[in-house]
């Protein structure tokens, strides 16, 4: 999986539990993709640098974890992106 498939799953994990109304954090994604907690934190430090996603930081191994996850404008923006050019 490359690194902008991963972090589209990882975006539209989030939105999922948001649609559904079930908060999303970090072991939450981590159960629904099927990824180890360490690609998890990887990967959510990669979309918050990027300000695509918004959550509270806790105290947790491996680190950064997270709770209230929600995307932002810009993550909504790199969703519809690559569904307009067929990536998502």
């Amino acid at each position: 999986m490359s690194d902008d498939e991963a972090l589209l799953a990882l975006l539209g994990a989030v939105r999922d539990g948001d649609e559904a109304d079930e908060p999303m954090d970090s072991d939450s994604l981590g159960a629904r993709l099927g990824w180890s907690p360490t690609d998890v934190a990887s990967r959510l430090t990669t979309a918050r640098a990027q300000m695509l996603i918004w959550g509270a930081r806790v105290g947790g191994n491996p680190g950064p974890k997270f709770v209230d996850l929600e995307l932002t404008v810009q993550g909504r923006r790199f969703i519809a992106a690559a569904a307009a050019t067929g990536d998502g």
